[in-house]
């Protein structure tokens, strides 16, 4: 297939399906008092997610400035992900098509969408799992995508976050099992209808790649429940055992 005829695959929605970011049920956080602290407090809670929308942002401003980021040539030439070049041995692919966007509207329902949960799930699961995570998540879209493409042969030039996006959906649903099926104010329920309405989302729109969201969510589920889910209950069931020696040893009260 001839450079230009090549399609490209979205690693997220168009912006006609993601115009507003309602159908995903992302709201206002009714967070009160000044904004410079809530700023403040946004940053120390969340670094890793603002500096991954960062390097995001700059990667696109960067390849922008340099030449058209719609252009198919042009992604290709800078780290877009094509099955063959994977084949031949370009791996690295896998990994640089995760922070690239096909144009503003993509990177902007992205970045969005990035912001809003991965301040959700980072505060939980700690800054360097949550970049562990979100890395390994994008990884495991590029990977899937790359596969499912190869199997049956529909060829699309790949990038976007949204794999890794889909790794942190993942993630909270890890953190919410770990908190007994409720986290602020998410709730298995709720999370599993926004998943499902986000993949629906994609999988009516021609231009998504519906199997790097899959592989991301998985991967940030597998991923999260290794590093997080399952060191969080040993500390538990440690805990609770202290706590219990502690309460044996202390020395009764007696009548004299």
């Amino acid at each position: 297939m001839d450079m230009n005829e090549r399609p490209t695959r979205y690693g997220g929605g168009n912006e006609n399906d993601y115009e507003n970011g309602s159908g995903y049920g992302y709201g206002d956080r009714g967070r009160q008092g000044d904004s410079s602290s809530s700023a403040k407090k946004f940053l120390k809670e969340s670094p890793v997610t603002i500096a991954l929308a960062a390097a995001n942002i700059v990667v696109f401003i960067v390849l922008a400035i340099q030449g058209n980021t719609e252009d198919s040539k042009f992604m290709f030439a800078h780290g877009a992900m094509w099955p063959d070049s994977v084949i031949a041995g370009e791996y690295y692919r896998l990994f640089t098509c995760t922070f690239l966007h096909f144009g503003p509207a993509h990177l902007l329902n992205n970045m969005l969408m990035l912001v809003v949960l991965g301040h959700e799930v980072e505060i939980p699961v700690g800054h360097v799992r949550f970049l562990i995570c979100y890395l390994l998540s994008g990884l495991s879209g590029s990977i899937l995508s790359c596969f499912q493409m190869i199997r049956t042969g529909d060829y699309a030039l790949a990038c976007g976050a949204s794999g890794a996006i889909f790794g942190i959906m993942g993630m909270m649903l890890t953190v919410i099992v770990a908190h007994k099926g409720r986290y602020e104010r998410y709730t298995v329920r709720k999370l599993l209808v926004m998943i499902a309405l986000s993949l629906y989302f994609g999988f009516t729109s021609g231009s998504v790649d519906n199997a790097g969201h899959i592989g991301g969510l998985v991967g940030g589920f597998v991923f999260c429940f290794l590093i997080y889910l399952i060191p969080f209950i040993i500390r538990k069931c440690y805990t609770e055992k202290l706590s219990g020696r502690s309460e044996k040893t202390l020395p009764g009260s007696e009548n004299e």
